[in-house]
């Protein structure tokens, strides 16, 4: 079980040990797991529909387990990352995947687009 004190740290090791803006927008990056690929699906089809970017569907090496990752660039702090933690454990229910497999800064916002 994820702890406040435990976002609180990674936010602390991330400003020790990054050149990133920890305060602004980051790339958060959602992890689920299941052993049926079929059961990821649907959530990532809903994830995406509210403001989350696919990034990759991959199995274990022996295909016995799969792997959701999907991103959103967003602005969080310690609170409201308990919180998203929390609501993507019910999500992963909701949808009857196995497991939310937690979160993580990906890295910073991709640059702008060039028009």
């Amino acid at each position: 079980m994820i702890t406040i004190e435990d976002i609180k740290t990674l936010f602390d090791d991330l400003r020790a040990d990054s050149e990133w803006n920890v305060d602004g927008p980051l790339t958060w990056g959602y992890y689920f797991t299941d052993t049926d690929s079929e059961r990821l699906q649907p959530l990532s089809a809903h994830l995406c529909e509210n403001g989350y970017h696919f990034v990759e569907l991959y199995a274990t090496e022996d295909n016995r387990r799969y792997f959701l990752h999907l991103e959103r660039v967003e602005r969080l702090r310690p609170e409201t990352v308990l919180n998203r933690h929390r609501s993507m454990e019910e999500k992963a229910a909701e949808f009857g995947v196995e497991a939310f497999d937690g979160l993580d800064v990906d890295g910073p916002p991709p640059p702008p687009a060039k028009t």
